[in-house]
């Protein structure tokens, strides 16, 4: 950061938060290369599809459906098949 201000010192100068910024903006353009070949690929998980979408790049691969990302929260609590009925180990499972 202090080459590129010695470099550019009216970058930003009004803003207090330069330093943010710059990172941020450092962060974006390093992984501008990785994210583009990674968009390319055809096999990707659905998270990482929905990454990139959110991130305003073309998954050319399928339909990419909408992902509940809280679908642990649809899991019910019961008792294991093994497991006795009182009280102890519980199993969560899909409904």
């Amino acid at each position: 950061m202090t080459l590129w201000l010695s470099q550019y010192p009216e970058w930003n100068q009004r803003k207090s938060n330069t330093r943010r910024i710059f990172l941020s903006q450092l962060s974006t353009d390093l992984t501008v290369p990785q994210n583009q070949r990674r968009s390319q690929e055809s096999r990707l998980m659905p998270k990482v599809k929905l990454a990139l979408l959110s991130l305003g790049y073309q998954v050319p691969s399928g339909i990419v459906k909408d992902l509940n990302v809280n679908a642990h929260t649809n899991r019910i609590k019961r008792r294991c098949y093994l497991c006795p009925a009182k009280p102890g180990r519980k199993n969560s499972t899909n409904l």
